[in-house]
């Protein structure tokens, strides 16, 4: 604008001359450093770098404030619901419907796993942010995953001990936490590769999460987050097999949970790399 414009001429700081200066300013004229984010300290505590943190604080915020993110949080919460109810509805067959409530219990891994990983899409045209401060890719696929996790594993831990106490299986409850962060980080870390490779379109900011309008190429979205949740349960299948041989086959579990979670930990450093 022609304000901006002025004030850049001048040599100002700030488009309106008689506001008084805020002591961030003062600091960015002196040549002095930026003033740390809110919070983001503490993800330098974890070793990230600054960059990844800042990305790791801005995106735990935007899971609750930003609807789509956290419709899909409510949405995932479908998943142990449906596990309890579905061994409890009228069978005529008589068959045993407790393993189709396992499936809903790893499947709302797989769909928080592939929401993460395609958070990039979600920025629309704050991404300018991202480019203009020449960030790595591994540091921004990292301070994305770092900042989702404390939201995410107590969704899956929460909605996972309720579906296992509602259906019997409290006695598994290890494996079947282990198997349910299995799905989520496989279907991250393949998300991050397939993401950053084709960015597809999803719900600009502001309108209904539940809504198509804006997102266009429908078809080519749908594929993509179809290949990312088969990919996903592919690149799980060793690890679910290695627990699944630890509860029913001859492997201890307590072997095989601890295999399962170096396999999702080599998963997501392999997706962040």
């Amino acid at each position: 604008t022609r304000q901006v414009e002025e004030a850049l001429d001048a040599g100002r700081v700030r488009v309106d001359p008689t506001r008084e200066p805020a002591r961030h300013d003062d600091g960015l004229r002196r040549g002095g450093p930026r003033p740390p984010l809110a919070g983001v300290q503490r993800w330098q505590r974890l070793g990230l770098s600054p960059q990844a943190a800042s990305l790791a604080q801005r995106t735990a915020l935007y899971w609750i404030r930003d609807p789509r993110l956290s419709t899909s949080l409510l949405t995932a919460l479908l998943f142990p619901a449906i596990a309890v109810f579905l061994p409890r509805l009228p069978d005529a067959s008589g068959d045993d419907m407790s393993g189709m409530g396992v499936f809903f219990l790893l499947f709302m891994g797989f769909l928080l796993g592939t929401v993460t990983g395609t958070l990039q899409q979600y920025d629309s045209t704050a991404l300018w942010i991202l480019v203009a401060s020449g960030i790595r890719g591994r540091d921004e696929r990292l301070g994305r995953l770092v900042g989702t996790l404390p939201v995410v594993l107590v969704l899956m831990a929460v909605g996972t001990t309720a579906g296992a106490g509602f259906s019997g299986f409290l006695p598994v409850l290890g494996p079947l936490l282990t198997a349910v962060f299995v799905s989520y980080a496989c279907a991250a870390a393949l998300a991050m590769v397939i993401g950053a490779r084709w960015v597809f379109p999803v719900q600009p900011p502001g309108t209904s999460p539940l809504a198509t309008k804006g997102t266009g190429q429908f078809m080519t979205t749908a594929l993509i987050q179809s290949l990312e949740l088969v990919g996903g349960a592919l690149l799980a299948a060793p690890a679910l097999g290695l627990l699944a041989a630890g509860l029913w086959g001859p492997l201890p579990w307590w072997v095989a949970v601890p295999v399962a979670l170096a396999w999702s930990v080599a998963a997501l450093w392999g997706g962040v790399r």
